[in-house]
């Protein structure tokens, strides 16, 4: 146990699992998205992901543009369309299904899961709208928060770096 803060080089870690928390517009989505090596996944769930295209970097050059290249995105946005059935819980398990399948394209790499705020609002939603009810109530938040505890345990057990 250190008796005082250490160097960041010295903490030996196989993979990193990082919550960023933040105001909207803050930076997250970029920050999430701003490695110049690591292959990235990001499930976008707010659809923070357009954000990183934009970013050009900063005018001192202390920042540099998103690496377009190096980012896979899997958008979990209700599209909106009417009388299509969507459902984000299986929109998420359909993308999980799929990076487990494709997890060694990023191995040493970083997912990104943008974000958890917008995934308890639409877990919340998803709740009422299986109970016609416009409130939730305290067993049905304990719901909500066992599934998003699942979902998180789940990206904490994967072989790559985890930014929520």
């Amino acid at each position: 146990m250190a008796n005082g803060p250490v160097n960041i080089s010295q903490i030996k870690r196989q993979r990193w699992n990082i919550f960023v928390y933040g105001k909207a517009g803050a930076g997250k989505s970029v920050l999430g998205m701003s490695s110049k090596v690591m292959k990235t996944f990001v499930f976008d769930i707010d659809d923070g992901a357009v954000s990183g295209p934009k970013f050009k970097g900063t005018p001192d050059g202390q920042f540099q543009p998103i690496r377009q290249d190096l980012i896979d995105v899997w958008p979990i946005v209700n599209p909106g369309i009417p009388g299509v059935d969507w459902s984000a819980s299986e929109e998420f398990l359909k993308a999980y299904t799929w990076l487990l399948k494709n997890i060694t394209k990023y191995i040493g790499g970083l997912v990104v899961f943008d974000t958890a705020t917008q995934l308890q609002r639409i877990l919340g939603m998803e709740v009422m709208n299986r109970k016609k009810s416009v409130l939730l109530t305290q067993q049905d938040w304990g719901e909500v928060l066992n599934r998003m505890l699942f979902i998180f345990e789940q990206m904490r057990q994967l072989p790559v770096n985890v930014l929520v």
